[in-house]
This record gives structure tokens, sequence and C-alpha cells, in this order.
């Protein structure tokens, strides 16, 4: 959307955050530089990046539930550096530790 718009003299710095916030009056301004063909792709293009944002939100739920179940992703986060994401990632792929006798055998799954 970016490029698009900077096509047409419209710039936007480089940050989602300000593109959703810039985007809705860029469109809601009447102006010469976007015809309404490129109102239309700039409008659906913003509209899918909401729908990705949501998808993100409703995943970070799941995620946070899994750990919240989880005593062993919770302990894991207790080390510095790691929270409930990183906590819950590891368990997904390593599993719970169980089957593993020493941290020597985890290395692999953590490449």
């Amino acid at each position: 959307m970016r490029g698009l718009l900077l096509d047409r003299g419209i710039a936007i710095a480089v940050s989602a955050t300000r593109a959703r916030r810039l985007i809705p009056k860029i469109l809601a301004t009447p102006s010469d530089e976007l015809t309404e063909l490129m109102r239309e792709i700039i409008s659906s293009l913003y509209a899918f990046m909401l729908q990705i944002d949501e998808r993100i939100r409703a995943f970070d739920r799941k995620i946070d539930a899994l750990f919240k179940a989880s005593d062993v992703c919770q302990r894991i986060a207790k080390i510095r550096g790691i929270g409930p994401k990183t906590a819950t990632a590891m368990i997904a792929a390593i599993g719970d530790g169980s089957d593993s006798r020493t941290a020597v055998t985890l290395r692999p799954g953590l490449d």
C-alpha cells in the first residue's frame, strides 16, 4: 500500500501502526492523487490488513490459553527473556522434555 500511495505522491512512513491510522484518513479525503480505482484497491488492501490483524489476535488468544493451561510452559517462561509465546513454541517443538534424559538430547529440537 505504501508503494501504491507513494507512486501517487502520498508518503507514509514505514510503520504498520501509522498506516492503520493514516490510510482511513487518506481514503476519506477527496483528492486528485487517487483515482476511484486506486481508492478501491487501497481500501481492499486495508480491509485485508485488518483481517490479518484479527487472525493474529485470535491465534494470540489461543496461544495464551495454551500457556495458561500448561505448567511446563509457565515454568519455562520464568527464564529471563522467555515469555508466553516462546515458552509455548518450545513445548510445541520439543514436547515437555519427559522423554529426554538430558538437555543434550533436547538440542536437536532447538535448532
